[in-house]
């Protein structure tokens, strides 16, 4: 159902104040989510360090990555890990965008409902969610794709025909 402009932007700032977050990165800095979507939309992406379909995932997440940077929207893997895990994680895959802790209770995973790893969710600046998926899920990730680079013409497909994936792997 549509809503009216004045309902939908007070919909938009609440959501913002509820997702909100600051977590420590594996690199020992904090990253709070409402500064960063001042300046870009945000691109979240909940894992476990021990999770067969997140290593089969983040791989294609830091291929979308390494096209784009954070030109188009942060990447902000998000483990439910400790710090050492995480960080084997991320060397073990080639994972170069930023690793952030979300310890037990797991608040900010809450806070998303995440109940499934991998899930991945893009935020745009004002905090709506634009995309969101759980598992690999192969057209999902390839929208993923052209959605960062603004659908232009000169967007390469995610996937080549020798890339053996399936179609979807529950998480």
């Amino acid at each position: 159902m549509p809503r009216e402009s004045g309902e939908a932007f007070m919909t938009m700032n609440t959501r913002i104040r509820n997702i909100d977050f600051e977590l420590p990165s594996t690199d020992g800095h904090f990253q709070e989510l409402s500064k960063r979507l001042v300046e870009s939309p945000v691109l979240l992406i909940f894992f476990k360090h021990d999770c067969p379909t997140c290593e089969f995932t983040l791989p294609y997440l830091e291929r979308i990555y390494s096209r784009y940077g954070d030109s188009k929207a942060a990447f902000w893997a998000i483990a439910q890990d400790t710090e050492s895990e995480a960080a084997r994680f991320s060397e073990e895959h080639g994972i170069s965008y930023e690793v952030l802790l979300d310890r037990k209770p797991y608040e900010v995973s809450r806070k998303f409902d995440i109940n499934i790893v991998p899930t991945v969710v893009l935020l745009d600046r004002d905090g709506s969610e634009i995309s969101r998926f759980a598992g690999f899920q192969k057209a999902e990730l390839e929208k993923l794709n052209y959605i960062l680079a603004g659908l232009d013409n000169g967007t390469k497909p995610l996937f080549t025909a020798s890339d053996d994936v399936p179609a979807v792997k529950p998480g």
